[in-house]
């Protein structure tokens, strides 16, 4: 019912329609365009938008997160994960929270790797991601953090143990 009521008012709309408008050069379109997939769903459209995760438009891709988040599209994670080293900060926090809510193991390798690289400062939406996919194996990783200097650190690693139980 949402959806035909997004497309009677010139919202939304189905997929064959979105794609042109994802390949626009214009990326205030492409940014409309990725909103609107929210909406809709099909084969194409997630192909489409799984590639804006490559788009050198930080603002875009983070577009493409969220409507790969809205959909819980599983099977855009390893497209994700490399946006974990992304240069634009906010991309890269994003993929991490989206990889939370996606819940996947498979991306705890990563995200592992991202704490190991930064003793000194463990990112925190990496600790509430590896806590949030809910995987017990996150736990050799979540324990020794607890000890850290940082009340933050220690505050995030208690709060993704408690969200493993």
């Amino acid at each position: 019912m949402i959806p035909l009521l997004l497309a009677l008012l010139g919202c939304g709309g189905d997929a064959d329609a979105l794609l042109p408008k994802l390949e626009s050069p214009n990326p205030t379109v492409r940014q409309q365009a990725l909103t609107d997939a929210r909406d809709t769903t099909g084969d194409a459209l997630r192909a489409a938008v799984v590639r804006t995760l490559q788009d050198p438009d930080p603002v875009l891709r983070l577009e493409a997160l969220r409507t790969l988040d809205t959909w819980k599209e599983v099977s855009a994670v390893p497209e994700i994960v490399a946006l974990l080293t992304d240069p634009d900060p906010k991309v890269a926090v994003a993929a991490a929270e989206t990889l939370g809510r996606l819940g996947q193991p498979e991306a705890l390798p990563a995200l592992r790797a991202l704490l190991e690289a930064s003793p000194e400062a463990p990112p925190l939406h990496v600790i509430w991601a590896v806590g949030a996919i809910g995987d017990p194996s996150a736990i050799e990783v979540l324990v020794p953090l607890r000890t850290d200097p940082s009340p933050w650190v220690r505050f995030a690693a208690d709060q993704a143990l408690r969200a493993l139980d």
